[in-house]
Formats: structure tokens, sequence, C-alpha cells
């Protein structure tokens, strides 16, 4: 909510219905927006209508004389009632790509679905054997981070933003498809080459596709913009250890100096101590 004696400050609903209907000046889009980014008020009621557009869009036609029932159900909604106003497009898609990437993000997974790390905070998962040669189904905790990457793809797939091509990328990942996520993931290099969680699940993809070089190189790009980013430091050890794993020793080394602690420092561990004994 708005902070106490601020209240004034928020705009008449009849500039949230222009701001919705994308009928405002540059300078007072700009100007709202600012406003949006402190006011957790009026950010409710925008995002509200996203919900609501969400569910309506495919059913409800706008009547004629739209712009006039657009301010009356802004109105509606600060009185306590329902907000029946499309935001726009691209405010919409970014809303329904973080809120679904989120849930992949937070899928319970006992064991990760592919070794190397991705990013976006993922919850550590142990790797290895998935499912016994007994086991006939999928454990049901994969089948839920399956289900919700594919909604990631399937949400996403109209939204040509770079932020959207980079998060189909990791979903591919999670799916397995190394070739789709290399294509996403390449994308968004080309169109942000500053973007390090990129570079660095571009890593990740080149190790499904075992072009371990690649993922290297990948890995560094990230590390030079982001030398804090973790995910591609394990990375670069991963495809070392791959190529020549005597080399991944001192790669695990520098990876343990900056994650010293948790789950995924005693794996690094183990892949040293690995890669320390005789072949």
């Amino acid at each position: 909510m708005t902070v106490a004696g601020e209240t004034h400050r928020c705009p008449p609903s009849e500039v949230l219905a222009a701001f919705v209907d994308a009928r405002l000046p540059k300078k007072q889009v700009e100007a709202l927006a600012d406003h949006l980014s402190s006011c957790a008020e009026c950010r409710f009621i925008v995002e509200s209508a996203s919900e609501f557009q969400a569910e309506e869009q495919a059913e409800v036609t706008e009547p004629q004389g739209g712009g006039a029932w657009r301010w009356l159900a802004i109105a509606a909604v600060i009185g306590g009632g329902f907000f029946l106003t499309p935001v726009p497009r691209m405010m919409w898609q970014t809303h329904v790509r973080e809120a679904t990437m989120r849930e992949l993000v937070d899928a319970p997974l006992k064991k990760r679905l592919i070794e190397p790390r991705l990013t976006g905070g993922f919850r550590y998962g142990e790797w290895g054997v998935n499912r016994g040669p007994g086991d006939e189904e999928e454990p049901i905790d994969q089948m839920i981070a399956k289900d919700r990457a594919g909604q990631v793809i399937t949400k996403t797939k109209n939204d040509p933003s770079a932020d959207a091509a980079r998060d189909r990328g990791v979903a591919w990942l999670v799916l397995n498809n190394a070739d789709k996520a290399i294509k996403e993931l390449t994308t968004v290099t080309e169109k942000q080459p500053r973007d390090a969680r990129a570079w660095s699940d571009l890593a990740a993809a080149y190790i499904q596709k075992q072009q371990y070089s690649k993922a290297i190189t990948a890995a560094n790009r990230a590390l030079a913009l982001d030398p804090k980013l973790n995910e591609a430091r394990f990375n670069k050890a991963l495809a070392t250890e791959r190529l020549v794993p005597a080399e991944s020793i001192r790669e695990w080394t520098e990876y343990l100096k900056h994650d010293p602690y948790g789950l995924w420092a005693l794996e690094a561990r183990q892949m040293r101590k690995r890669a320390q004994e005789p072949p």
C-alpha cells in the first residue's frame, strides 16, 4: 500500500485507464512507470488486471465504447470491486513469464535433471541415476518439474524478449533438449552479450551436448562479466573434467575458493577427489 499521507500522489482512475489502454503520451507513461515502481497499491491494480485478463481474454470481447467502461472498472477496484481492464501486452508477458519461471525454479526435485548448474536460483539436487532398472514410472517430482518447464515454453512462445528466450533455454535444458536450449541461449547472447546468466546457461547446454571446449569458452565469458557467478564456475570445472580430468583439479579448487560451504561445495570436493585419483 502507499505510505500514509501520500495517497494524493496516486494518479486518478482515468489516467490508469489511459495507461492500460496505451493512450498516454510518452512523457506521462514514463512518469507513471516511475510511480508504479514505488506504489504497491497502483501496482496491485495493474497486476490484478493482468490476472483477470489471462482468464477472460479468450472469452470476453470488448464492447463498443470500451474507453468509458475501462475507467469505471478501475474506479471499481479502488473501491473494492473487480478490475476488468486489460493491461499492456509487454507488462502482461513479463508478469506471466516471471510467475511461470518461479514455479519451475521452485520445483521440489530430489535429484536434478541435468548435471551442470543452471542460474536463476535452482535448489541443489543430487546428480546420479534418477531411476533404477526396475522403475516403471518416472518419479513424480521429475514429472512436475518437466511439466512446469513445458509451461514456461508454452507461455513465453509469443514473447520476443531476451529474458523470455533465456527462460525458454533453461526450460529446454530441464527437458534435456540441448539443441533447442543452445538455439534460444545463443539468441540471448547475441542480443545481450553482457548477460552473464545466459552465457553460464549456454555453457550448461554445451556440456549436455558434449561440446566441452565451447562450454569452457561460454563459462569464461560469464565469469568475465560476473566473477561471482558460481554456476558458471561450476560448469567450467565440469567441462574441464570431461576434457582433461587432471586439469579440472585446479578448476574445482578455484570453485571451492568462492563457494566453500553447502551441498554444491560437497559435490565439488567429490569431483576434485575423483580427478586426483590415478587413472
